[in-house]
């Protein structure tokens, strides 16, 4: 059994012993890679929301020392 196989096997609670048909082989092979990429897309999610998250902070910080300039550096985010 290959390294891969027993990450498949053991990723969907599945028996180490026996053969896996090709059909089921594909489809659990398919499920695993989608899983991953999905998990990837909520990273990187996670990420753009923490980056407005601070991006929103320092214009607020830049409007308390000067609210034209932080409309101009920032014309894109509308605090409210």
């Amino acid at each position: 059994m290959t390294d891969y196989e027993m990450k498949i096997r053991t990723y969907f609670n599945l028996h180490t012993e026996g053969k896996i048909c090709e059909k089921c082989w594909t489809k659990f092979v398919n499920n695993y890679k989608i899983d991953n990429l999905l998990k990837l897309n909520a990273k990187a999610k996670d990420s753009l929301e923490s980056a407005e998250d601070i991006t929103n902070y320092i214009k607020e910080e830049i409007i308390k020392i000067d609210p034209i300039r932080a409309k101009a550096l920032f014309p894109e985010i509308d605090l409210k």
